[in-house]
């Protein structure tokens, strides 16, 4: 869903009137509603092996645009690389669908497989159960 800068502002003003406190999680790829990337990449070697971009700072464009058009004081918190990989942190059931996911990654690349990844489908909620894909 594209970003409205005007619908965000009244979303957080209204939200704080009530609550005194937000908390809002966005993605890194935000996208305007004419498609250009919230935030543009820093500088013109900001690309990744496969050629995308790598995007700017949105959690931090969107703190300074609340804190400069509402008066609320905002920061933004990134998760870091080393809160995002700790094992100590991950589920067994997380653990066994990710090594689950790498070991039919590495079949079907040894069959010729490529232009797509591993994804899991939500087969039932109880007994939780999910089965693989692949996707484009």
């Amino acid at each position: 869903r594209p970003f409205v800068e005007e619908k965000f502002l009244d979303d957080i003003s209204s939200e704080w009137k009530k609550r005194k406190g937000i908390v809002v999680t966005v993605s890194e790829g935000l996208v305007r509603e004419n498609g250009e990337p919230l935030v543009n990449p820093r500088h013109k070697s900001a690309f990744d092996s496969f050629g995308h971009a790598l995007i700017g700072n949105v959690s931090q464009y969107l703190a300074d645009l609340i804190s400069s058009k509402l008066g609320i004081r905002a920061r933004s918190e990134k998760p870091g690389l080393l809160g995002r990989t700790s094992k100590s942190l991950v589920s067994e059931v997380d653990r066994e669908e990710a090594y689950d996911a790498g070991f039919t990654a590495v079949q079907q690349a040894v069959k010729g497989m490529s232009g797509f990844m591993i994804g899991l489908q939500r087969v039932s909620e109880k007994p939780y159960q999910v089965k693989q894909k692949l996707i484009p």
